[in-house]
């Protein structure tokens, strides 16, 4: 257990603002088979998202605000959810494995697909590994060259060393004038500063190292060298340092353990080969979803607005396209709810490459147009999942967005969102609402159709009224309150009276990717793990918290939730099984009472 963290560069860079963000997504299909690998996780999700700051931020109407933090918030649902249903579609068409699946939809009880019985693509998760180690011939930025390595044997290293030694590719590994007090603040130590290590290696196939070049002024500063480096290896990073002199022979017993390392992790994963169809597959969907975030975000900034929209995408296949068709929905899903328009009438999406495909709203649906193209609002979205956050920008035009993967050995933080204002919905009537809900329904539990009375529960929430909902056992209550709460700003709390049921409904909401999920439970093991888990909770990190109403009457826990107030807001609270609140009932709980 880990905090998430803002991960921060050495220096501002000229012509972009950056973020690390966690944004991806793993498909139906194969969910099962690579199961709930951290490092997968990792490695589909990392991202660096770039956007150019020559084009100004225009302010957004609070609707259209609200709509894209509700989109990046369903997008943020876990570190990888599932990804939406015509992103999965398009990449086994895509990727010709729609012949290995089956359709789940032919039921009418869920949508999806899933592998046929007794196919097992056991390479799965090595096929996901290579194809997003297959990287490009590295190149350092200029400006990165020229700002953030401060020393003529770091660019040596960097630039001559590491390409002769470990491969033009290996470059991508390495993260210059990494934050040293991140790392240690993400383990749960006390560290405010701005220390950095002059590189961190990092790769999938083992524990990430530091690597320190060292001049003559180390020698007058051993004693910090050591408090630093035994700091680090506390939290299971290693430290290699390396003398100038060393990277200037260009060989040397340290410069060796660093190679021999390498060595170890290039055995570990092999590059992708043309045969690894479910590896491109669910790299495939990743970047679409991760398509879909930036439209939320250029949303946000101002750039998509009035009736029609441009979005041009390069370093993508068509799941791209098939993402921004999906967000369309969603958004229009959105406006349905709350009342009012946030969509265009028409929005056209060309890939660079490739073709172009316009879409028309047309009573309440989208379809595809034939004899026009938008001329609107345009965005320039790059993806370059061959490269790595240091390596250089080559474009003629400057795109509005670059997206690059990354691969960090912390939890990152997701954005905070302090200003959103809670709203109840604002449709015409009930029957209006029912096909977005059930939309929302089918995209993120894959679910075919609402069980009765359901939708009608999460209507009533989502209009902030009160509710008591009595349904049978197994009838499907726990959808109700998780869907309201993911459709609403904020944070959902869940009281339930034993821990087994916390612990199944942490599990449940798993099976479909959606991990930001806490639950309280008196086998957290030692003071510090606790504390981590009300840190992340203050900090807004989970969309479900779910405890004991003993939890309640706890001075310290209601301090937690006075601190959610700084940075999120609670959109909903449950209580579940509320029957344990009659004093006339066998499972009285005085707890649930007060």
């Amino acid at each position: 257990m880990t905090i998430p963290v803002d991960w921060v560069e050495g220096e501002p860079r000229t012509k972009f603002n950056y973020e690390y963000l966690s944004i991806g997504s793993i498909p139906g299909v194969i969910r099962e088979t690579v199961g709930d690998d951290q490092t997968l996780k990792r490695l589909l999700s990392h991202t660096l998202l770039l956007w150019s700051n020559d084009r100004e931020v225009e302010e957004a109407t609070e609707h259209v605000r609200l709509t894209s933090v509700l989109l990046a918030k369903l997008l943020q649902r876990g570190h990888t959810p599932l990804p939406t249903l015509e992103i999965e579609h398009a990449a086994l068409k895509r990727h010709n494995l729609i012949e290995k699946v089956v359709d789940l939809a032919k039921d009418e009880v869920e949508v999806g697909w899933q592998l046929k019985t007794g196919l097992k693509n056991t390479n799965c998760y090595s096929e996901l590994v290579g194809e997003w180690i297959t990287k490009e011939q590295f190149s350092l930025a200029d400006e990165t060259s020229q700002s953030l390595l401060q020393s003529e044997e770091e660019v040596e290293f960097l630039t001559k060393w590491v390409p002769s030694n470990l491969g033009q590719t290996a470059g991508h590994w390495f993260t210059p004038q990494a934050p040293l007090d991140t790392l240690l603040e993400s383990a749960m130590f006390d560290a405010k500063g701005a220390r950095r290590v002059d590189f961190l290696a990092c790769h999938p196939a083992g524990r990430p190292f530091a690597i320190e070049i060292d001049g003559p002024e180390h020698l007058s500063a051993q004693e910090i060298d050591h408090s630093r480096d035994k700091s680090l290896r506390s939290i299971g990073i290693d430290v290699v340092r390396v003398s100038n002199q060393e990277v200037r022979n260009g060989r040397g017993p340290q410069l060796d353990k660093i190679k021999s390392r390498f060595e170890k992790w290039k055995k570990t994963f092999q590059p992708a080969s043309s045969k690894g169809d479910f590896g491109k597959f669910a790299n495939d969907c990743s970047i679409a979803t991760k398509i879909q975030f930036v439209i939320a975000r250029a949303i946000s900034l101002g750039w998509l607005t009035g009736d029609e929209w441009e979005v041009d995408l390069s370093g993508v296949t068509s799941v791209g396209t098939a993402g921004v068709l999906d967000v369309l929905r969603l958004l229009s899903c959105f406006d349905i709810l709350y009342g009012q328009r946030s969509v265009p009438k028409l929005c056209t999406v060309r890939v660079m490459g490739g073709s172009s495909i316009t879409w028309k709203f047309v009573d309440g649906k989208w379809e595809e147009e034939q004899d026009k193209e938008a001329q609107g609002n345009r965005i320039a979205i790059a993806v370059e999942c061959k490269s790595s956050p240091f390596h250089t920008i080559d474009f003629d035009d400057t795109p509005d967005f670059i997206i690059r993967p990354a691969f960090l050995p912390v939890q990152l933080a997701v954005e905070p969102l302090i200003d959103i204002p809670q709203r109840a919905i604002s449709p015409s009537s009930f029957q209006n609402v029912r096909p977005a809900l059930r939309e929302f329904l089918r995209q993120v539990f894959r679910k075919y159709s609402f069980w009765p009375r359901q939708d009608e529960a999460i209507f009533n929430s989502l209009c902030q009224k009160d509710s008591v909902v009595l349904l049978p056992t197994g009838a499907g209550k726990s959808i109700i309150y998780q869907l309201a709460g993911l459709l609403m700003p904020g944070i959902t709390i869940v009281v339930d009276p034993i821990i087994a049921l916390i612990e199944d409904q942490v599990e449940g909401l798993q099976k479909y990717g959606i991990d930001r999920v806490a639950g309280i439970v008196s086998s957290i093991d030692g003071r510090r793990d606790r504390d981590r888990l009300l840190r992340q909770i203050e900090c807004g990190e989970y969309q479900f918290v779910l405890h004991s109403p003993e939890r309640l009457q706890s001075p310290e826990y209601r301090g937690t939730l006075n601190a959610i107030r700084e940075n999120s807001l609670v959109n909903l609270a449950v209580i579940d099984e509320a029957h344990c609140v009659s004093e006339w009932g066998h499972d009285f709980r005085p707890a649930y009472l007060n």
